[in-house]
């Protein structure tokens, strides 16, 4: 059965993949080169040169600290702001999560750096 436990990797060990792919960047490492695979198959350049920034407020449980969650008057959701930078194929070029408080327009400049 395909759904069976018994057919899976100890929890261990997939952890450990995981953990080591994560300390030598090789997660950003495989989405960058299927990103650019992609951008290649449409005849785009490999690397975007747009992006577009859109966040959306959830509401934190509450065993989520004071200091990384706000309120967003807007949406009126007590929580964390999710803010994700796409280019114009719609595939992924950053996350970043922050308080709900405060629009999208002091983030640009730190969103532009770290991922564009």
């Amino acid at each position: 059965m395909a759904g069976d436990a018994r057919h899976l990797m100890p929890w261990d060990r997939v952890y450990a993949f995981i953990r080591r792919w994560r300390d030598h960047s090789l997660v950003k490492e495989v989405h960058d080169r299927l990103r650019a695979r992609i951008r290649e198959r449409e005849g785009r350049d490999t690397e975007p040169t747009a992006g577009v920034i859109d966040s959306l407020s959830v509401k934190a449980d509450t065993a989520v600290g004071s200091d990384s969650h706000g309120f967003n008057g807007g949406e009126l959701i007590n929580g964390r702001k999710r803010r994700v930078v796409v280019d114009t194929p719609i595939l992924l070029l950053g996350v970043m999560v922050t308080a709900a408080e405060g629009g999208d327009v002091p983030y640009r400049p730190l969103m532009n750096q770290t991922f564009v």
